[in-house]
C-alpha cells in the first residue's frame, strides 16, 4: 500500500471513530411545549422522578426563561433512556445564606460530583449553571430548602455509545495500517543484491 493510500485509510478510520459522538443531539427541557398541561410528567423528555420532584410553574410572577419553569423540591431525576451528559440548567435556590450544596450527579449508583452554588452571590432570577462535570450522568439529585428551587432549559446531550459494528470496523481498519506499514518496511530494509 502505497504512503497515500496509507494516509486516506488513516484518515478514513479517524473519522469513523469519532462519528457516533457526533451523532449525539442536545435536549434542553424548557416546559414550554405544553408539559404544564400534561398532567403527570412522568417519562417527559425521557426522564422519570419530575412528580414526586415537584411541578411546572407559570412564569407570571417574574421566574423563568419563557412561561413556565419547574419548581422543585428535594429529589431526583433519573435519565431512562441511558447516560447522558449534562450541560447545565437556568437555576436559583431559595434557601438560608453560605454556599450550600445543590444537585449531585451520579453514573450506575456512584456520585460523580457535587454541585454547589453560593446563595449570596446568585442574582434573583434564574441564572445559567453549567453543570461542572464532564462525564456520563444517569441520575441527578436536588437539595432543596425553605421554597425550594427552580430551574429551566435543562440541557444534555445523550452520551455517545459506539456501535459494534463501528469498533469493529476501526479494529480492523488499524490492522491493516498496521500490517501494511511492517509490509512496505521489511520490502524497503531487503538488502539489494
Amino acid at each position: 500500500m502505497s504512503t497515500t493510500g496509507i494516509r486516506k485509510c488513516v484518515a478514513a478510520i479517524a473519522l469513523l471513530g469519532c462519528s457516533w459522538s457526533s451523532l449525539a443531539a442536545t435536549t434542553v427541557v424548557s416546559f414550554e411545549d405544553g408539559a404544564a398541561n400534561l398532567g403527570t410528567l412522568e417519562g417527559y423528555q425521557g426522564i422519570s422522578g419530575w412528580d414526586s420532584l415537584g411541578s411546572v410553574t407559570s412564569s407570571s410572577g417574574g421566574t423563568g426563561i419563557g412561561d413556565y419553569y419547574f419548581h422543585a423540591r428535594s429529589g431526583e431525576l433519573l435519565f431512562d433512556k441511558g447516560p447522558i451528559i449534562f450541560e447545565g440548567f437556568h437555576y436559583n435556590r431559595w434557601s438560608g445564606p453560605g454556599v450550600l450544596p445543590s444537585y449531585d450527579l451520579f453514573y450506575q449508583g456512584q456520585l460523580v460530583f457535587k454541585g454547589y452554588v453560593d446563595t449570596d452571590a446568585q442574582p434573583s432570577d434564574l441564572y445559567w449553571v453549567a453543570s461542572g462535570y464532564s462525564g456520563r450522568v444517569d441520575r441527578i439529585g436536588f437539595y432543596a430548602e425553605s421554597d425550594g428551587i427552580a430551574f429551566d432549559n435543562l440541557t444534555f446531550t445523550a452520551a455517545p455509545v459506539p456501535e459494534p459494528l463501528s469498533s469493529a470496523m476501526l479494529l480492523a481498519g488499524l490492522g491493516l495500517v498496521s500490517l501494511s506499514v511492517k509490509k512496505r518496511k521489511r520490502f524497503h530494509f531487503r538488502p539489494r543484491q
